[in-house]
């Protein structure tokens, strides 16, 4: 469809946005549950990411059986289930691997620009964003994108930070390029992160 400025949207972006997916108390539960196994369930990204000792605490590469994320990893299910639908993907949801780890970041913790190919789909679930973190940091899919410009648009910016809220869940391509910069926070912020495919 051409809008009133002759622009046609070739390849837009589907970002999905969920608000309040847990209430206050459960959201609280899952924020005190991985404050206290933080140095219990030590994941492999500080060895296997390139942000190495600059990455968040986390639970990556580890297989986790704990039934304090049933809830979280249930709402994940349903709300990727949906993105499925609204963006009309052939795609057979028992048959998706899946995986996910938690991510506490202080301050000083980043993660540099990745992807989650050869996964479909990612999503993350803040639990806790207090004063000072970073938001997420997505980069165009066309990534060599150079449009000089003064005042950025959808059109002429070559990357997009999304403003992070609590009890928010994104879901987006697992092509989609993202980071995460170096925050201020003096308190953890705290994710929960999903791959399918």
């Amino acid at each position: 469809m051409i809008n009133e400025n002759n622009i046609v949207d070739l390849f837009p972006t589907p970002l999905y946005v969920a608000t309040d997916v847990l209430t206050k108390e459960e959201n609280q539960e899952l924020i005190d549950h991985i404050i206290s196994i933080q140095d219990k369930q030590v994941g492999r990204g500080k060895e296997l990411w390139h942000s190495g000792i600059g990455s968040p605490k986390n639970s990556f590469g580890l297989d986790i059986k704990d039934k304090q994320f049933d809830l979280i990893l249930k709402r994940a299910h349903y709300h990727v289930e949906q993105y499925t639908k609204t963006i009309k993907a052939d795609v057979r949801m028992d048959y998706m691997n899946k995986e996910w780890w938690w991510n506490l970041y202080e301050g000083h913790n980043y993660q540099e620009y990745h992807n989650h190919v050869p996964h479909l789909f990612s999503g993350v679930y803040y639990a806790k964003v207090p004063p000072g973190s970073s938001d997420i940091k997505f980069r165009h899919p066309a990534w060599s994108l150079y449009i000089p410009h003064q005042n950025q648009t959808a059109y002429n910016s070559d990357a997009c930070n999304f403003k992070l809220y609590e009890r928010v869940m994104i879901i987006f391509p697992s092509s989609l390029l993202h980071c995460v910069a170096c925050g201020q926070n003096t308190e953890p912020r705290i994710s929960f992160s999903f791959n399918y495919g």
